[in-house]
């Protein structure tokens, strides 16, 4: 068989027309295209999503770390198109308990430093969505700011950062079978050196709000 875009694309048609299953769930099984094609027309994202594909990568794959993001978050996804022009991205609830000083990121609960960090960045983020301000107008904190806020150091910032979201990043994995970016909660721009979250996926709501009652303790 000759190398060429028909190739790959027809194996996907097939494996679409045949509702081929991941083994042992109805969840549809993950496809991600590797391809040399990757400028070509018939493999643009939304080619691809629109014939089922969750993503495609192109050769050459360099040090792999963009084939292994975008098989994991495929894996994640169940089988959904998660490529970078999709359309619909997840919300992550936020819910804060102020009196006990307690986060929960879904049904992730998070204190300390963590909660520190969140509660910080709702602030801003609440005066922004209550000023009906699109997500790209959203302000952030920068890092010397929470530095002083916290009376550390800026480094000392960024590893807090940094701690959070893989905290966040394995609870969503283990306990939510959901992949997350590293930008998906708390997300920071090159341009304004700081931190803020995510306008277009999280969602602050009230402590007891869509649940039978507050929390329990852990």
């Amino acid at each position: 068989m000759n190398p060429s875009t028909d190739v790959g694309v027809d194996i996907l048609r097939q494996v679409r027309e045949r509702n081929i299953s991941r083994r042992g769930t109805a969840s549809p099984l993950p496809v991600v295209v590797m391809t040399a094609f990757g400028k070509d027309k018939l493999l643009s994202a939304d080619f691809l999503q629109h014939r089922g594909a969750c993503d495609y990568v192109q050769k050459p794959f360099g040090d792999g770390k963009a084939l292994k993001r975008k098989i994991e978050i495929a894996l994640f996804d169940e089988g959904t198109f998660s490529g970078p022009s999709r359309n619909t991205i997840k919300v992550v609830q936020l819910r804060f308990n102020t009196s006990e000083k307690v986060v929960l990121v879904e049904k992730f609960k998070y204190t300390g430093a963590d909660y520190d960090l969140l509660l910080a960045l709702r602030d801003v983020f609440l005066d922004d969505l209550g000023a009906l301000k699109p997500p790209s107008k959203f302000r952030g904190q920068r890092s010397h700011e929470l530095a002083a806020k916290w009376e550390i150091e800026e480094p000392a910032v960024r590893r807090r950062v940094a701690s959070f979201r893989a905290k966040v990043k394995t609870d969503f994995r283990d306990g939510l079978n959901r992949a997350l970016d590293r930008n998906d909660v708390v997300e920071n721009l090159r341009k304004w050196d700081g931190y803020r979250l995510n306008p277009l996926v999280v969602k602050v709501v009230a402590w007891e709000q869509e649940m039978a009652g507050p929390p329990r303790r852990g």
